[in-house]
């Protein structure tokens, strides 16, 4: 049996499900979940049954059967999600304690059960959120200084790049491979490396965009040179490709991108398996894929009622 692909969007209005049978090239709506309650981060477990977590302002809710029944698993407000890619089963999240200091918890259970991290570095409120695969695993947290924080498994040994320029906010943090992410701190960004035992972070400008910078997402094959592509979502809804050299191609509106010029860029995800595919989502809940690493976008026909504040894709085979 041909694999089926599932699709999540978290809105202001609870949880969207779409999904695609086997070969089919048709999206059908599944499900809707969480009615009424504002999604503003997923992660997902194992596929079977297909674990996920949602993030509300009331707190985590976790499923265990792909969205048909909620556990309420994290009474804390959480603002965003990591697992790791080598192990889904180990995810951090992002949350807030009563007096609005910034908590950094994790599972070994893929949501089920929560520990606190105990040396959170001081005070600052984090901005991005990133794991890498890795022996251990690599843990990645954006500052509001433009400050990128690692740690190697969770030992919470922080190692930091130091305040990027401008002091912008860290708003995006994405895996780039074992040891190292790209990141986006304003309208700089930055490819981060850290080398075994080394206790450095190489920090290497990507690329300035035109505005600030608020999602990024990487397709194509990360282990070979030439076979990537760099996605940036502004925070004015843009969205643009990185040539390789510095400049960044406009999307929204240029010819033959599939992307309409009205359309503003909410959210981005990539396919679990498919390393050219992944999707993207607008303020305006409009839905688009491209199968050829981002260059061409086709518009889906199911639209989300209003904007779509998280992406995610998983696939049940």
């Amino acid at each position: 049996m041909a694999n089926a692909t599932f699709l999540y969007l978290g809105t202001a209005d609870g949880l969207r499900i779409l999904t695609r049978p086997g070969t089919s090239k048709e999206w059908n709506p599944t499900r809707h979940a969480l009615d009424g309650q504002r999604i503003g981060a997923l992660a997902r477990g194992d596929l079977f049954p297909i674990r996920l977590l949602a993030a509300t302002p009331a707190g985590l809710q976790r499923t265990t059967n792909g969205g048909r029944t909620w556990d309420s698993v994290l009474p804390a407000a959480v603002s965003m999600l990591a697992a790791n890619p080598a192990d889904l089963e180990l995810v951090f999240a992002l949350a807030q304690d009563a007096d609005g200091a910034t908590m950094l918890l994790s599972s070994d259970d893929g949501g089920a059960m929560w520990e606190q991290g105990a040396r959170l570095p001081v005070a600052p409120t984090a901005h991005g959120l990133a794991v890498t695969a890795g022996e251990p695993p690599g843990l990645w947290l954006g500052l509001p200084d433009g400050a990128v924080l690692y740690s190697a498994g969770l030992d919470f040994n922080w190692i930091s790049t130091g305040p990027a320029p401008g002091d912008a906010a860290v708003e995006a943090i994405i895996p780039a491979g074992a040891g190292s992410v790209y990141a986006a701190a304003g309208e700089y960004v930055y490819h981060l490396s850290v080398a075994p035992g080394s206790g450095e972070i190489a920090r290497e400008l990507v690329g300035v965009t035109p505005s600030p910078v608020a999602h990024l997402l990487l397709l194509g094959m990360i282990d070979k040179p030439g076979a990537t592509s760099l996605l940036a979502a502004t925070a004015d809804g843009a969205l643009l490709h990185s040539a390789g050299d510095g400049a960044w191609l406009p999307l929204n509106g240029a010819a033959d991108s599939g992307l309409d010029a009205d359309q503003q860029v909410s959210a981005l995800a990539a396919h679990p398996e498919y390393p050219d595919r992944g999707y993207l989502a607008t303020r305006s809940g409009a839905i688009y894929e491209t199968a050829n690493r981002g260059k061409r976008w086709s518009r889906l026909d199911f639209a989300a009622p209003g904007e779509v504040l998280a992406l995610l894709s998983a696939v049940l085979k």
